[in-house]
């Protein structure tokens, strides 16, 4: 697959969305994105699950019909490329109505997905934790909203690195611009918090599983004395995170087997 192709409403169509649309207004859509390997999208279901959970949470009408729909634009863009990696992200609108940050009483959801190749992922990344940048009650949602997410990755390019973390707001760690964060202290795997403001990713979720990881807010002086520390997203993966704020961190076996661990779990699900 060399190019981005766009799917809405039923049909494959240029990228622009409709120019009254609440998404590009005001942030007010979800979406999903979701590893394509051998033609197949990888733990699609929990993706599903997640935007069902945020939709019903936020109101969005027909929330069964949105889902079916999201499923049909993902067969057919796929079905048409047949890749063999690639990026499926799937936006669910909730459609036309400016003028007014309250949606429309009879909202009409749009639903539009875009499939695009994707790189190899990187073997690992370097970050700059930026303190005064930290997420609020919505982070939790999977929105269009994103401009937070937006500033930090813009930061972390002017810094010269490839991430971002951000605060939790109470003088931790919450994630990464677009990864959740890992970290071995002490012996113990260790993530944030889903309580914190953050997005709990679908690879998190597995990372959890795959490692016993505990779950407790993660200090700065935590990551200076860390001995792994990694971070993952669905498209990415797990990958070693091996510097941050200029102190190098040492790759390690908990990172390596669970790196291992995913490419074999997403492959034998290309296969399913």
């Amino acid at each position: 697959m060399k190019q981005v192709i766009h799917w809405a409403e039923g049909a494959f169509v240029n990228e622009a969305f409709p120019a009254d649309d609440r998404s590009l207004a005001y942030g007010d859509g979800l979406f999903e994105t979701i590893l394509v390997v051998r033609g197949r999208p990888i733990w699609l279901m929990a993706h599903m699950d997640r935007f069902r959970r945020s939709a019903r949470e936020l109101g969005f009408p027909a929330v069964d019909a949105l889902m079916k729909k999201g499923a049909r634009g993902a067969r057919d863009l796929i079905h048409s490329a047949r890749p063999e990696r690639a990026a499926l992200r799937i936006t669910w609108t909730r459609g036309p109505g400016l003028g007014a940050f309250a949606p429309p009483e009879k909202a009409r959801p749009r639903v539009i997905a875009r499939l695009a190749p994707v790189p190899a992922p990187p073997k690992s990344m370097s970050a700059v934790f930026l303190d005064d940048l930290y997420g609020g009650s919505m982070a939790r949602h999977k929105s269009c909203s994103a401009l937070l997410y937006v500033e930090a990755a813009r930061r972390a390019r002017e810094a010269g690195v490839d991430e971002a973390l951000l605060s939790d707001g109470e003088g931790g760690i919450a994630e990464a611009s677009a990864h959740n964060l890992f970290a071995v202290i002490d012996g113990t795997l260790v993530t944030p918090p889903a309580r914190l403001p953050l997005l709990p990713g679908v690879t998190r979720a597995w990372a959890i599983k795959q490692g016993k990881a505990v779950q407790r807010p993660i200090t700065q002086e935590d990551l200076a004395r860390a001995s792994e520390v990694f971070l993952t997203n669905s498209v990415r993966g797990v990958v070693p995170l091996l510097e941050v704020d200029g102190q190098r961190i040492a790759a390690g076996p908990v990172t390596r087997k669970l790196a291992a661990a995913f490419i074999a779990a997403t492959t034998k699900s290309a296969r399913a």
